[in-house]
């Protein structure tokens, strides 16, 4: 049984009703003293978020610091009109064993009374987050007086959910954060569909660089480490996903709950696939150098050793990527983003010839993906360039062309042939 922490709040009163049809559930309420609810001393409910499916957008520069049309309404209201916050504000939403009251309240004082919590996954901040998150940070703020902000005055609607089972808790929470729709993610996140990712990533020591939720810190999105899982899942050409990424989640946790085992074995795999995209990106970009020092010294050479930061033809809008790109699986910062595309089109004559369809997962034709991606690329690389330079192709329309991808097909079995001396059939 989890530990219970308790939660000492100043209300003005509290009221609580039984929800119908479910026995021993209750929906509370009370206006709490906004001091009681952030002060330091007290429990931090900022530390008991893991059934909300959202996180607070911070300042990179301050992470204390919440940000966002939101917040700059609710700090507008603190400062000039803190009265009208118990009427302007949505309020805070909280999960609990249990609310009881420790000192009722008088006509002379104020009352008290304890929220328990018991198991992170159970109970905590189910909506208003931000809220919470504002408060705390204009408590922390000086006023002119150089003296902290004194929040004593201001109340905070508080709702309570009581008694609520654990299966509830996503549909619950999903339908109170209504402010903007909550992202697919977010909710599979808040039902436990990517914890089997989460254990291998955490197995292998991965780099936690993976954002599960909305508003979460992260380089990648679940959503990407998804997309590059069904990328080598035998059916899903990776430029039929590329652009949906609702469409892989949806596969993911179908395919999940049936116990898919071609996808537990590459959910098993996710720190090496995820080395192995990053790695295709480094050799990417390598290449593309190479291809500029070769035009420099007079030799052979291609015209734009980087095909994916230039414009294709006239009256295109395409736009040059030239944001730095962080690899954090293999520990690589490039100058300028590759285009993903150039990850998909190399994925579209990888994938067949690497993974095959066995009973019990993937059948592989070489131990070491690595080493064939990187011997393949500079062949591919020189092959995509030619046909953005010669035929004027975006890169994204490569890897949706049947006779591109034969073309790329053919470098990658000869590869196979040739160097690792594997005995494979050409795949259609």
């Amino acid at each position: 049984m989890a530990r219970r922490s308790i939660l000492r709040l100043v209300v003005k009163d509290y009221r609580s009703v039984d929800v119908p049809f479910f026995k021993g559930v209750k929906r509370g309420f009370a206006y709490a003293q906004a001091s009681s609810l952030v002060d330091e001393k007290s429990l931090q409910l900022d530390e008991w978020v893991e059934v909300n499916p959202r996180r607070v957008k911070r300042s990179k520069k301050d992470k204390s610091k919440p940000i966002g049309s939101v917040v700059s309404s609710i700090m507008e209201t603190l400062s000039q009109e803190p009265e009208l916050f118990p009427l302007k504000s949505n309020g805070i939403y909280i999960s609990a064993c249990d609310v009881d009251f420790i000192d009722r309240p008088t006509k002379v004082s104020l009352g008290a009374i304890k929220v328990v919590l018991g198991s992170k996954d159970q109970h905590g901040l189910l909506n208003g987050a931000t809220t919470f998150a504002t408060l705390k940070y204009f408590a922390s703020l000086s006023n002119d007086s150089d003296q902290p902000n004194d929040l004593s005055d201001v109340w905070v609607p508080i709702h309570f959910y009581i008694g609520i089972p654990a299966e509830h808790i996503p549909s619950i929470a999903d339908g109170l954060n209504t402010s903007s729709q909550v992202t697919d993610a977010s909710i599979m996140n808040l039902a436990g569909a990517f914890d089997p990712i989460k254990k291998v990533l955490k197995r292998n020591r991965s780099p936690e660089v993976i954002s599960y939720m909305e508003n979460d810190s992260g380089i990648y999105k679940i959503e990407d480490v998804v997309l590059r899982l069904f990328a080598l899942y035998g059916g899903f050409p990776p430029s039929a996903l590329y652009r949906n990424p609702g469409k892989a989640l949806e596969e993911y946790e179908n395919r999940l709950a049936a116990r898919d085992p071609l996808l537990l074995s590459l959910i098993e795999s996710t720190h090496d696939i995820m080395v192995l995209f990053d790695s295709l990106n480094s050799f990417a970009f390598i290449y593309g150098k190479r291809w500029e020092r070769d035009r420099a010294s007079g030799q052979k050479g291609y015209k734009d050793p980087y095909p994916h930061r230039r414009k294709y033809r006239r009256g295109d809008d395409f736009k040059p990527l030239t944001t730095p790109q962080q690899l954090p699986f293999i520990g690589v910062k490039l100058p300028a983003s590759v285009h993903p595309a150039w990850t998909m089109s190399m994925l579209e004559s990888l994938r067949p010839n690497v993974v095959g369809p066995g009973k019990n997962g993937p059948d592989t034709y070489v131990d070491d993906w690595l080493v064939l991606a990187k011997a393949i690329t500079p062949k591919v690389m020189r092959k995509l360039d030619a046909f953005v330079n010669e035929k004027h192709m975006k890169p994204e329309d490569i890897s949706r062309s049947k006779t591109e991808i034969d073309s790329l097909n053919d470098i990658v079995v000869n590869v196979l042939i040739g160097k690792f001396k594997a005995d494979i059939p050409y795949k259609e």
